[in-house]
């Protein structure tokens, strides 16, 4: 078999056949298209929130818009929380907003009756006071957390009405309302004097036995 050379400073030229496959490449970048448009769809969804300890936050829109301090911004500047304009917290650290984040996710699209408490706080009475087992888990762990420290306590409440989460403002004020009273009052050491109490009449009972 021999082959021949073009002579120098000719190109050869070839027929190009269409082909199915060739057709089917060139809708390929269509479908393409596509799923960048979805995934830009999916980024202008997100908001990106910086707290003033330097934490960085994602989170979708639809978990905070109805916060009242994120319901005026976005009224104000609908590119709030853009990637390229994110919303500077000044006044939040990250830790308490952790807990806000938290909340505003379970209650997004689910309804929250309103909270009110009377003015008696009983021993003991702090949990059985929620109604539902979510919020009652949930404060439970702000209880263990914070109270031997009242002062982050505190500062959560101060970030919660500053985002504008009333419901969830009065819930944790309830439970810094206990946290204090039973410190005044020496409640904590009645209750455990109380246990102590029983387990001495376990212990004479047993004795008897």
């Amino acid at each position: 078999m021999t082959t021949t050379k073009s002579p120098p400073g000719l190109s050869r030229k070839f027929k190009v056949n269409k082909t199915n496959k060739y057709n089917d490449n060139r809708q390929q970048p269509r479908r393409d298209n596509n799923r960048r448009d979805n995934n830009y769809q999916q980024k202008k969804d997100n908001i990106f929130l910086l707290t003033v300890d330097n934490y960085y936050f994602i989170i979708e829109k639809k978990y905070i818009k109805r916060a009242h301090f994120f319901e005026r911004l976005f009224m104000v500047d609908e590119t709030s929380g853009h990637l390229r304009n994110p919303i500077f917290l000044q006044k939040i650290k990250s830790t308490p907003f952790k807990y806000i984040i938290q909340y505003l996710k379970r209650y997004y699209n689910y309804k929250d009756e309103k909270f009110e408490m009377s003015g008696m706080i009983t021993l003991n009475d702090l949990y059985s006071s929620y109604e539902n087992e979510w919020d009652k888990t949930f404060i439970k762990e702000i209880h263990q957390k914070y109270r031997n420290n009242t002062e982050e306590l505190e500062e959560l409440l101060k970030a919660t009405q500053y985002i504008g989460v009333l419901n969830l403002y009065n819930k944790l004020k309830y439970c810094y309302d206990f946290i204090i009273n039973t410190k005044t009052y020496k409640l904590d050491e009645l209750e455990s004097d109380n246990e102590n109490d029983f387990i001495d009449m376990m212990d004479e009972i047993n004795l008897e036995c």
